[in-house]
């Protein structure tokens, strides 16, 4: 929505190819996929629904996906300090409205110093994102935003495939 912080009304999803992902994993050197987890907090909520899909795309590609189902307060264990293994929930919800609470999620999904949800890095989008609110120009703030948004989904360190509102 226009709202979030970094819309792009030209930025668009990356289609469905399972073919073209099976010969980007082979151009990456598995050629016969590999196994890994998705962690699935709430076990038996939507979040297992959404994570059941997902694990069937994947296998369609060639990855083994386990779906292993964890306790929150568990998970949170391995999940704060930035070391959880492999993939975890595909499903985390929100009620911000927009705004400054949407920048603070796009900070705690991207930045590798002030986030909390990975451990992946990308110095030049870490410090784009401390830009932000430094910027008083609306015009500039939008272009770094934008330009924040573009690299984020270039990285794929985090991937949203669902942005449910109501």
């Amino acid at each position: 929505p226009d709202f979030v912080f970094g819309h792009h009304p030209g930025l668009k999803a990356d289609p469905y190819d399972p073919e073209g992902a099976k010969k980007l994993l082979t151009e990456a050197g598995y050629p016969n996929g590999f196994n890994s987890k998705i962690w699935d907090r709430d076990p038996g909520s939507v979040n297992t629904t959404l994570n059941t899909a997902v694990v069937g795309y994947w296998r369609r590609i060639g990855i083994n996906v386990e779906m292993a189902p964890i306790d929150y307060v568990v998970f949170s264990t391995m999940f704060r300090p930035k070391v959880a293994p492999e993939l975890f929930n595909t499903l985390f919800t929100s009620t911000s409205g927009g705004g400054v609470f949407e920048f603070e999620k796009f900070v705690q999904w991207h930045h590798s110093k002030k986030g909390a949800y990975q451990n992946h890095a990308n110095t030049k989008l870490d410090e784009l994102i401390d830009r932000v609110p430094l910027v008083v120009d609306p015009a500039e703030k939008k272009k770094v935003q934008l330009e924040a948004t573009i690299l984020a989904k270039e990285e794929y360190a985090v991937i949203g495939i669902l942005d449910v509102r109501t």
